[in-house]
This record gives structure tokens, sequence and C-alpha cells, in this order.
């Protein structure tokens, strides 16, 4: 049985997602009498955060909230800050180099940012990466996956919470114009629920920890700048494809060392006290 909070956080941010989004996509193709800002998506992109955080207050009031945003006494180990920086960037990179293997032609590097970042000086684009991907992770991360895997094992709730995930994606994909718009869409669904699973481990492998799960995404969101696979960037599908073989690999890589019931040395983590000791790494 699904947990009823966890119930309304997808109704309230898969439904805030397409009563926002899919109006803006139709006025992006003409299909509205009224011309709606793009701006209008930064609603979708805050949401997760937005509705985890309400649901927390409603239940608990401001020490439920700190407790979603900040977990008291843990701090990480080194490692996985590093993780979490660098693996987005090895992905792109495997990408690149199988491209380069296979006859393609590189890109130029640095690449320039997607098209709708080019509105944000380039020196604001790593402040930017790391408030929406805090917008995201406080919701996908910090507040479903848990109560997924108190449920679940950590493969099916990470497999799920892909699902979603993509979903909750769909309407910029159907923005005229827009980044994820080039990119096919069982392809995407194929790479965010791989991505999904590389989350879950380094969420569950650091304890549960909020800012190494947000240096991740927007560490993810400054590959695609730094190491250019994107069609909308690059021209063409191939190097986005090769990116996500590379990630299917790599989670079918965690999944067959971890195993799916915690994907990670450590207990996954769930919707119990944030106290709980953390299980060493062997």
């Amino acid at each position: 049985m699904v947990h009823p909070n966890l119930s309304r956080y997808l109704c309230w941010t898969l439904g805030i997602s397409f009563a926002v989004g899919l109006p803006v996509a139709a006025a992006s193709h003409g299909l509205l009498a009224v011309d709606l800002p793009i701006e209008l998506m930064l609603v979708l992109l805050v949401s997760p955060a937005v509705v985890a955080i309400g649901l927390v207050a409603a239940g608990g009031g401001s020490a439920a909230v700190r407790r979603l945003l900040w977990r008291q006494g843990l701090r990480p180990p080194a490692r996985w800050w590093v993780v979490a920086l660098i693996t987005p960037f090895a992905i792109n990179a495997v990408a690149l180099l199988a491209h380069a293997i296979g006859g393609g032609t590189p890109p130029e590097l640095p690449g320039a940012p997607a098209p709708e970042q080019q509105v944000v000086p380039v020196w604001l684009l790593p402040l930017v990466f790391i408030a929406y991907s805090a917008a995201e992770e406080a919701g996908w991360r910090r507040y479903a996956l848990p109560r997924l895997q108190a449920r679940t094992s950590a493969l099916t709730a990470s497999v799920l919470l892909g699902l979603v995930w993509a979903v909750w994606h769909l309407p910029l994909h159907l923005v005229a114009g827009s980044t994820q718009g080039s990119i096919g869409y069982p392809s995407y669904v194929v790479g965010t629920i791989a991505t999904s699973v590389v989350f879950t481990w380094l969420y569950n492998s650091s304890g549960g920890s909020l800012a190494t799960v947000v240096l991740l995404h927007a560490s993810a969101q400054a590959s695609y700048v730094v190491l250019p696979v994107l069609p909308s960037v690059t021209g063409a599908t191939t190097t986005y494809e090769l990116a996500v073989t590379a990630k299917v690999l790599l989670a079918i890589v965690l999944i067959a060392t971890f195993g799916a019931r915690e994907l990670s040395r450590s207990p996954r983590q769930t919707d119990g006290p944030t106290t709980r000791p953390i299980a060493p790494m062997a």
C-alpha cells in the first residue's frame, strides 16, 4: 500500500507539472489564443520542493521542514562529494570518447549552454544549476525516495521514482524549441530511470545526504555544458544515446555490486528517524 502522503505528493507534483506545463507547451506551438511566457515553467521546476515542504509543514510544522532539509550531525565522507562531482562528467566523457572512436566528429569543447540557459550570464549558471537541483532533490530524493524505500527494495523504488521523474518532465519535452524537445522521449525515460538508480545509490551510500544528491544533479547540468552531448547543442542524437547507454551500464554495475535491496553497503534510507546511525562502508 502506498503511503497516503506519498500519494498526495505524487499527485500534486504531477498535477502542477501538467497544469502549468501543458498550456505553456500548447502556447509555444500556437495552439492557444494567448501567449504564455516560458518563465511559467519555473513553477514546474520548483514544484517538487514546494509540495514536499508543504506536506511536511502541514504534518509537523517548522521542525519537520528543518528535518526534511537538514539532517543535523550528518557529515558524509569526502569520497561521496567527489563521486557526486565527477560521475556526470565521466559519463559524458565516455560518450564523447565512444563517439570519437566510432569515427564521429568531436564537438567543440567546452560547449555552449543549452538555448534556454543562454539568457543567464555564464558565471551565474553554477548558482542556477544548484538552485534548480535543490528544488528537485528536496522532493524526489529527500521526500519521495525514503518513503518508497520503506515499502520496497531500493531498486524498485529507483525504477518507480525514475518513471515518475520522467513523466513529470514530459511537458518540457512538448515545448517548441526546448532542449528536452530535441531528445527522443523513450531514450529520455530509459536514461532517467538509470539516473534514478545512480541517485539512489549515492543517497543511500551517503547516509541520506540531500547536499550530495544536489551536487550530483548540479554537476550533471554543468557536464552538459563542459562536455556537450545534448542534441540541442551538438545537432545530433548520437552522443546523447551513447551517454544514455553509459548510464544504463553504470546502473547495471551498481545493481550487480551492491544488490537490488539496498543499492548500497549501508542500509537503504527510509522515512524513519534521521538520527539512525549510518552503517560504515565495508
